[in-house]
């Protein structure tokens, strides 16, 4: 398993912090996702044999929040 990090914008409400992470949580390969609202930053755990970065930032960018 790796970690990685993004930083996010377009983080409005509650709501989509949990679609955030469960957009996320979808994907195979994905083990965790959790949303550092103060810092606006989700933190990733995942199988590099399964899913990419590339993969997590376009499930990100169909939840409206841009990832970096």
């Amino acid at each position: 398993m790796l970690e990685i990090e993004f930083q996010l914008r377009g983080l409005t409400d509650q709501s989509k912090i949990q679609e955030v992470e469960r957009s996320l949580g979808y994907l195979a390969g994905v083990e965790r996702a959790m949303v550092d609202v103060k810092n606006q930053k989700v933190f990733v755990e995942y199988n590099p044999d399964m899913v990419d970065p590339d993969m997590m930032k376009q499930a990100l960018q169909e939840t409206g929040v841009e990832a970096t």
